[in-house]
């Protein structure tokens, strides 16, 4: 027979475990880091081989990179690919408005927008995360590092 004292302190344990496992359901799990272009203009790497050029003009080459995403049905372009590049950055008086800006000088993700031979809108971001070590893809600007795709840098201002 189990004493009304052990059956509150088993609740009191429970109670624990389930505000544990709500409280990690809750984090990102990845923090982002707020930079300047300088610091994401560049190359930067997959840990499969692939490869990100980040140009000062706004440009970018992606080598050998599956992102294994569909959106509204159009795929973006796996392996080899090109397009142009921006800081996502709030807009308007209000700053409910977030848009990718051809002209903002720094942010903590950036929006790839790519170019697409069969006309399909692609556009996926890079998340900067470990203290600016890192780029982390994902669909969403919202989510961070939604894809399993990690960039590291290799090399700088190209």
């Amino acid at each position: 027979m189990t004493s009304r004292f052990e059956s509150a302190r088993v609740a009191r344990v429970l109670a624990c475990c389930a505000a544990v496992l709500m409280l990690a359901s809750c984090s990102e799990g990845e923090k982002t880091t707020t930079v300047r272009e300088s610091a994401v203009v560049g190359t930067w790497e997959t840990s499969s081989g692939g490869h990100i050029a980040l140009r000062r003009d706004r440009t970018f080459d992606v080598v050998d990179v599956d992102w294994n995403v569909t959106l509204n049905e159009e795929s973006c372009p796996d392996g080899d690919a090109k397009g142009s590049w921006g800081f996502w950055a709030e807009e308007g008086e209000s700053g409910q408005t977030v848009v990718l800006s051809s002209t903002a000088t720094s942010g903590d993700a950036v929006g790839l927008r790519f170019e697409n031979p069969t006309g399909a809108r692609c556009t996926l971001t890079l998340t900067v995360v470990d203290n600016g070590d890192a780029l982390c893809a994902a669909e969403d600007m919202d989510t961070v590092c939604g894809l399993d795709v990690r960039f590291t840098r290799t090399g700088r201002d190209v």
